[in-house]
């Protein structure tokens, strides 16, 4: 999972110096929407005691007898945890220089907890630092599958699926190597202009943040020729609370290729009485190109010998035998190692 946004919030600040603050560090490892998984440095020269509770706590200083020991597991239950009224319950004692992890379970989905870090004197306890941070949403259990791709031409793609039981789910766009996955407790803006700057997600881009009970989106602004992976991830919560589903499911992810730009035909010339010249423009991405000559725009009356012929990866071909006086009709489309192009507009000219 990845690791939510921490925001720290500091008390005492005129009373405590500030280097205290900087020698009590929490890393959060993991987070769920009933657990988190903390690592609590403790680089000050004194013990620190850690309560964790849902209220924000409002006194500087207070004092109790009762002294507190380290807990001796990694693992504890929140419903468990001995509480102190006003001032949370009690989660362990850190000594001076240690650094020690915890898993705490039993949380609230969706909630917002505070850990304190207390320093203990001789007849006080003062509040050193404050730990804010909250748990996930729910994780959506069926993941959005079934993606199917139609109208794919070199620059665009329509896409449809069928939803999971998310509240939303969100489309992610990206080469297949290092593709980059969303991090829960982020959400991220989206735009069906791949490439847009402000939608951008690592390596990816987001393309679709939604909740249409049929989806159907257009994307544009892609590449010729290129291999695009595309993966959905219902989730559940907003914000700092939303909880992607990562799983695999049916057609999810997928991975698509658009097609080679068009080329199109510049000119045909008579060379000789019964030869012709075929020039292109040729178009990145193309292997070999695919000719096809007629005596028709519609290209029912195929010329035999120029049907569906391969002229390689040139950018010119010459026409023979051809009958005098004869209105032609010439197309091509260029092919790659994985996908090919729309025809060119039809040429026509007429031999002498």
């Amino acid at each position: 999972m990845g690791l939510l946004m921490k925001r720290f919030v500091f008390v005492l600040a005129l009373l405590v110096p500030f280097t205290l603050f900087t020698q009590i560090k929490f890393d959060i490892l993991d987070v769920g929407s009933d657990k988190i998984v903390l690592e609590i440095k403790n680089q000050t020269k004194n013990d620190i005691e850690l309560f964790i509770s849902l209220e924000k706590f409002k006194k500087t200083s207070f004092y109790f007898k009762e002294l507190l020991n380290p807990n001796t597991s990694d693992k504890l239950d929140y419903s468990k945890l001995k509480p102190f009224p006003g001032i949370g319950n009690f989660l362990s004692k850190v000594p001076k220089g240690k650094v020690q992890k915890f898993e705490i379970f039993s949380l609230e989905p969706k909630r917002e907890y505070y850990i304190y870090a207390f320093q203990r004197s001789k007849d006080s306890v003062k509040v050193l630092q404050s730990f804010l941070f909250n748990t996930l949403a729910e994780k959506p259990s069926r993941q959005a599958s079934q993606l199917a791709f139609s109208e794919i031409t070199d620059t665009s793609i329509v896409m449809s699926w069928l939803n999971g039981n998310g509240e939303g789910r969100i489309v992610v766009i990206g080469p297949p190597k290092d593709f980059s996955k969303p991090k829960n407790g982020t959400a991220y803006p989206s735009s069906q202009v791949y490439g847009k700057e402000s939608s951008k997600l690592g390596n990816c881009y987001v393309v679709y943040d939604g909740k249409d009970l049929r989806p159907k989106i257009t994307i544009s602004n892609l590449k010729p020729a290129t291999q695009y992976q595309v993966s959905l991830f219902e989730y559940n919560g907003n914000g700092n609370y939303r909880h992607y589903n990562f799983e695999q499911s049916s057609n999810n992810p997928r991975v698509f290729i658009t097609k080679i730009s068009t080329p199109k035909i510049i000119s045909i010339d008579g060379t000789q009485e019964e030869t012709w010249l075929v020039r292109w423009e040729k178009v990145n991405g193309a292997k070999t190109y695919i000719l096809d000559l007629a005596l028709d725009k519609e290209f029912k009356e195929l010329v035999e010998s120029y049907q569906n012929l391969d002229v390689g990866d040139l950018g010119e071909f010459e026409l023979s035998d051809l009958k005098p006086r004869t209105k032609y009709f010439v197309r091509l489309k260029a092919k790659g190692e994985h996908s090919e192009s729309a025809y060119s507009p039809v040429f026509e000219f007429q031999t002498k």
